[in-house]
């Protein structure tokens, strides 16, 4: 989430977060691949409530759209809800 940090850090506007991998069956989450795999899958993936803190505690004022392409992206927008 470098990224994400350095568009909040330029007092950028708008941001636009794009996904496009892997998703958990159960819950639609991203399964992020580290440089050294984890024997812990939850080290390996990131949940769309974990994004909202990120955005939340940021304080970004900015309008922020996520586009999910992925398996089981549907499962995020309930959760999102």
């Amino acid at each position: 989430m470098k990224g994400f940090k350095d568009a909040v850090d330029n007092s950028v506007t708008d941001l636009n977060i794009y996904y496009s991998g892997h998703g958990l069956i159960e819950t639609g989450e991203w399964i992020v691949y580290l440089d050294k795999p984890s024997p812990n899958l939850d080290d390996e993936r990131i949940t769309i409530l974990e994004i909202f803190q990120i955005i939340y505690n940021s304080h970004f004022a900015g309008k922020v759209q996520i586009t999910s392409d992925s398996c089981y992206a549907g499962k995020l927008c309930f959760l999102a809800k």
